[in-house]
């Protein structure tokens, strides 16, 4: 659901802010990966929920 949010944000703010004005894209977008962010690792708490080791 959240994937969907964002690729739909992602496709109002090329709408609006062609690649000429990319500094406003990313004046909105940076934010709204904040909040999603801000989201997970409040989800990530609660649920006791931690990235595994990787086999690397």
């Amino acid at each position: 659901m959240v994937a969907q949010a964002y690729g739909k944000v992602k496709h109002e703010l090329v709408k609006y802010h062609p690649e000429e004005d990319m500094e406003a894209y990313y004046d909105i977008k940076d934010p709204v990966c904040d909040i999603i962010i801000g989201g997970a690792e409040e989800w990530a708490k609660l649920t006791n929920w931690s990235q595994r080791k990787s086999d690397c």
